[in-house]
């Protein structure tokens, strides 16, 4: 597996829990400038964005499946508040979490799915090439001089 998908399988199987981008770029094997920049460019989505984005579909389908509550939906999604859930979802979906278990459906709403790695879409690339030439002389400075001093 590379980078993004481990990154992918972390999220997927932790989504309720509060995991951070150190947690995801550490199952992944990779620093989280790296997991940012690998998983951006495989899903054309940010990592915490994405994740944000699924816990919200998930909230989305419990409420129109007749979630009694909506805190316990907000805390579930992993929000301290009603309020902070409501304009999450609001910037989201473009709707209220009330209209969407009013309606009991999520038919209007552009939720997130699961994003499913296929690696044949992955560009293949070729495997590196070693060059034999004759020897070269490089030559480079053997201390370091802080700016502002004299050199010798």
């Amino acid at each position: 597996m590379n980078p993004t998908e481990k990154a992918l399988w972390f999220v997927e199987s932790h989504l309720p829990d509060a995991i951070s981008l150190d947690e995801i770029a550490a199952s992944s094997g990779v620093s989280r400038f790296h997991v940012t920049r690998a998983f951006g460019a495989a899903t054309g989505r940010s990592v915490m964005g994405y994740m944000r984005a699924r816990r919200l579909s998930e909230a989305a389908r419990k409420l129109a499946g007749g979630a009694p509550d909506i805190l316990c939906v907000a805390l579930d999604a992993g929000y301290g508040s009603h309020e902070a859930f409501t304009r999450a979802f609001r910037e989201q979906f473009g709707t209220t979490p009330e209209l969407v278990r009013a309606q009991g459906s999520t038919q209007n709403l552009d939720l997130v799915e699961p994003i499913l790695m296929d690696s044949s879409l992955l560009t293949a690339l070729e495997p590196p090439r070693f060059e034999t030439s004759r020897p070269f002389l490089i030559a480079g400075l053997g201390e370091r001089y802080r700016a502002g001093t004299e050199l010798p």
